[in-house]
């Protein structure tokens, strides 16, 4: 198959096996050997850092989402002479929420593989609507 794709102008490009980690997420304490396409074992990291979050191998990126459920809620003490003036009308509120504290709450949030039990949490939707 790669020789199909690469005459048809798609080229592949070898991965570095002496820079490239993986991460493996697991509730089981198994070591896994991942291997390239070449049969090179790949480093195998207990944490990956990406876009500012930190996957750990065990406990995933909880942590994570609880920092930014934290950065969010100091996001809108910050603002809260805005939201809670009486003066301001509730579209200007919603602009603010929107594009100050939601941004934080949401940041890196892409990158997160979300557990059964972390949905049923509703953590992120619970902090938005609170």
């Amino acid at each position: 198959m790669a020789e199909a794709l690469e005459s048809k102008v798609l080229k592949l490009v070898m991965i570095s096996t002496s820079k490239t980690e993986t991460v493996v997420c697991a509730e089981a304490n198994e070591t896994l050997m991942v291997k390239d396409r070449t049969g090179n074992v790949l480093k195998q990291a207990e944490t990956f850092s990406q876009l500012g979050s930190v996957m750990k191998a065990k406990d995933g990126y909880e942590h994570d989402s609880m920092k930014r459920i934290k950065a969010a809620w100091q996001k809108w003490r910050d603002f809260k002479g805005v939201l809670c003036d009486a003066k301001m009308s509730n579209n200007l509120k919603g602009k603010v929420s929107k594009t100050t504290i939601r941004p934080v709450l949401i940041y890196g949030s892409e990158n997160w593989t979300v557990t059964r039990r972390e949905e049923g949490l509703g953590l992120l939707e619970r902090t938005e609507m609170r």
